[in-house]
């Protein structure tokens, strides 16, 4: 009996565990501003040259994972990286950083809470890179602390779980 009761705590850990590593996609939702072409449903991803939180079509997005108060997904090689949201600029004006992703240490309290992407009290844009001091034709996405204007040419979004 005592063998049968160890065996059903570490299925119920590990059952725990299971559930603390739920992956999933994140898509756009528009909130204000939109961009053209729309990004609307469009889903998130990691460009394996930069690094860089960049958008793809439907159907492409990275999966990802909400452990250790962190975002987590797989690069281009494979390897288990980390979301890097690095805020700025002033109580007004927002800074032109991108969020990336690094194998190194992430920013810790980025999470999921009721399916949307959020950190401290900001919000998301996605924006051309150009607009963020980028090179390239992807759409990036910034990190907007609460009070922060919208950059122009930038969208307001939503990074819901799917």
């Amino acid at each position: 009996m005592h063998a049968s009761l160890k065996a059903l705590a570490l299925l119920a850990v590990s059952g725990t565990a299971a559930l603390a590593s739920e992956s999933f996609i994140l898509a756009v939702n528009v909130t204000n501003f939109d961009l053209t072409p729309s990004v609307q449903d469009m889903q998130l991803s990691i460009d394996p040259n930069t690094n860089n939180a960049y958008l793809v079509p439907k159907g492409q997005g990275t999966t990802f994972t909400d452990e250790n108060n962190g975002i987590n997904g797989f690069d281009a090689a494979g390897e288990d990286t980390h979301m890097v949201i690095t805020p700025g600029g002033t109580a007004t004006v927002p800074s032109v950083n991108v969020v990336t992703f690094t194998t190194g240490a992430g920013t810790q309290g980025v999470g999921v809470p009721n399916g949307q992407l959020s950190y401290e009290d900001g919000t998301f844009t996605a924006c051309p890179a150009s607009v963020l001091q980028q090179d390239g034709d992807d759409i990036l996405i910034n990190f907007r602390s609460a009070g922060q204007r919208t950059l122009a040419g930038c969208a307001n979004i939503i990074l819901y779980e799917l």
